[in-house]
């Protein structure tokens, strides 16, 4: 039922007018006579006896009249327990990511901090994924986001999102169209040390295939990486993330992994609770909305929809 019924019936009870009534709710009273009638045809009651001196409550109408009251006092109660709440929220927010993932999400995730949570002291930290995940297991970050689950009973971690790979090449230098895992193991790649979840990935794949991947340089920094394909030293595998700032879509060629070896879970970790700081169940909520937002704009996918 539209709740605005209510506000209407309650209107020309207390006025016992409906010309009255529609003055003070600034509607026209054939408009209002109308809602007041399709009320009365949705409860199969008539609620006023009218005649030319005004509108006067039958016992139907005295029933409605005092519920009616209750429900809009209900409804402006929790809004006003809503408004509170938002209000209230205040704290700190120490919220940890993969450098790739953050050159999509810190941004709005700042933004959506700065304009309904101004209460929240906000700490996004960017980083290695290892040394993310090594800090929310020590109480250091609130939430975390994973390409690994972390196996703890101090820790939750669901699955949101999963990415699709591509290759970062030198612009002018790279395939001209999408290529196979076996394509990978022939160029000279750009990557992390072996102990990034990534880099062990792609290795233990290549080994199934009796193949080997070729390292031409090892470095543990994303903005590195680029600089380096950019200078023709390799080639990178990377999320379409990683290339959202800086034009990194138009400084290289990318292009699609015909592979489902190369694609990633994303994980939405929580650890222990700090003293000082927001409810981490909110958090993680707030940044798996921030990141089901994104999908599609860099090739995330719902994890739900693997299945598909």
């Amino acid at each position: 039922m539209d709740t605005r019924k209510f506000d209407y019936f309650i209107s020309v009870a207390e006025t016992g007018s409906f010309s009255q009534a529609a003055v003070s709710l600034r509607l026209s009273q054939p408009l209002l006579s109308r809602q007041v009638r399709n009320l009365e045809e949705e409860l199969g009651l008539p609620l006023f006896y009218r005649n030319g001196r005004g509108a006067t409550l039958t016992e139907a109408g005295r029933c409605l009249l005092k519920n009616a009251r209750n429900v809009r006092e209900a409804i402006d109660a929790t809004y006003s327990e809503l408004s509170q709440l938002r209000n209230l929220l205040a704290g700190t927010a120490a919220i940890g990511m993969p450098t790739s993932v953050g050159r999509a999400l810190s941004v709005p995730l700042a933004q959506h901090f700065n304009s309904e949570l101004p209460h929240v002291k906000l700490h996004l930290v960017e980083g290695l994924s290892s040394d993310i995940a090594e800090r929310v297991q020590q109480g250091r970050l609130d939430v975390a986001i994973l390409y690994s689950p972390i196996r703890s009973q101090n820790m939750l971690c669901d699955p949101v999102v999963e990415e699709q790979l591509v290759l970062v090449s030198k612009r002018g230098s790279g395939p001209a169209g999408p290529v196979s895992f076996e394509d990978l193991t022939q160029l000279p790649l750009i990557m992390t040390g072996p102990h990034q979840q990534l880099r062990r990935d792609l290795e233990k794949a290549a080994r199934a295939r009796e193949a080997e991947l070729q390292i031409a340089v090892e470095i543990d920094a994303l903005g590195s990486i680029l600089e380096l394909v950019e200078e023709g030293l390799g080639h990178a595998i990377l999320p379409p993330a990683a290339l959202l700032r800086d034009e990194g879509m138009e400084r290289f060629d990318v292009v699609r992994i015909d592979s489902d070896l190369v694609r990633r879970t994303l994980y939405v970790a929580t650890g222990p609770q700090r003293s000082d700081a927001v409810p981490s169940h909110k958090l993680a909520s707030l940044v798996k909305e921030k990141l089901l937002g994104l999908t599609g704009r860099n090739t995330w996918q719902i994890v739900e929809s693997r299945s598909v």
